[in-house]
């Protein structure tokens, strides 16, 4: 496929099991030349990394809830913009 800002690239859905079914990560990348083994690699380092930040974020919400901010509080903490030079949000 061809995308405008990218030039040819290769459009990737990696799925969890062999059977091609259940959660799956979908990739694009420029690298065409990248053999099936590595592509898969990458697709499951996406899937650590996603699982990683989701758990970070539930323990940052159980800690500022636990020291008595409010629901309102933690959600906007937790999903504010980062601006650059401000501290507001999560740093991932």
């Amino acid at each position: 496929m061809r995308i405008p800002t990218l030039g040819k690239a290769r459009l990737v859905i990696s799925y969890q099991n062999a059977e091609l079914t259940g959660t799956y990560v979908v990739l694009v990348t420029n690298c065409l030349d990248w053999e099936a083994k590595r592509i898969k690699s990458i697709g499951e380092a996406c899937r650590q990394q996603a699982r990683a930040l989701i758990e970070m974020l539930i323990t940052e919400a159980h800690q500022m809830l636990q020291n008595g901010k409010d629901v309102q509080t933690v959600f906007d903490f937790l999903f504010s913009k980062q601006l650059s030079g401000t501290s507001p949000g999560l740093a991932l």
